[in-house]
């Protein structure tokens, strides 16, 4: 029997005992209902509203309690009892919604090369120059300058569930969805299709 984890609930969740403000982070104080696979690292607290990133520290694993630091300031509407959902850092929220969302497109797409854009970000406090690239319609960075376009430069994607190529040099075929998260055939068919989260538990 699969089990799915089709809902923030189903996750470990952190319940707030107290909060305080120490200069610019909010310091929140909690329990655990459960402890696999928390650590203390970099991480979100999540339910169907909000959303904060921040440091899990001092987790005390047999009073299942922990401290949780953010620098969100719209966490001090946050109030005793509020429950939410902890999830490692290392994913993306907007992920985790369109897995979740019922209502999400994806289309399954053959990836075609675009165009990229070459620039330059001049760095005027180190006085170091950072070459990158992107998109031919996304936004350069602030204090960057473009320096050539790159014909059929932006040639592959990645999954955003188990990072594989799709594109030039992997798959060549993968699911897409409004916005621009793509995934492999393998990935939609064991997540997306079924709006599964276990991917954060398995990874």
């Amino acid at each position: 029997m699969v089990n799915y984890i089709n809902q923030l609930k189903d996750l470990p969740q952190f319940t707030i005992l107290s909060l305080s403000v120490e200069k610019k982070d909010v310091c929140l104080i909690g329990s655990f209902n459960r402890i696999d696979g928390v650590d203390e690292y970099r991480s979100w607290l999540m339910n169907e509203k909000n959303c904060f990133i921040g440091d899990l520290e001092k987790l005390n694993p047999q009073q299942k309690t922990a401290v949780f630091i953010t620098p969100e300031q719209e966490a001090k509407n946050i109030i005793k009892g509020h429950q939410f959902a902890w999830i490692n850092g290392c994913w993306q929220p907007r992920l985790i919604r369109r897995i979740l969302d019922d209502n999400n497109h994806w289309i399954k797409k053959i990836f075609k090369p675009t165009d990229a854009q070459e620039f330059i970000q001049h760095n005027i406090k180190n006085r170091t120059d950072i070459r990158g690239w992107t998109k031919i319609d996304n936004q350069i960075p602030r204090n960057a300058q473009s320096t050539k376009i790159i014909s059929g430069g932006w040639d592959h994607e990645h999954c955003e569930i188990c990072t594989s190529r799709i594109g030039v040099g992997g798959e060549l075929i993968g699911y897409k969805d409004e916005a621009n998260i793509w995934l492999c055939e393998k990935c939609y068919s064991m997540y997306a299709l079924h709006n599964d989260l276990s991917f954060l538990q398995r990874h």
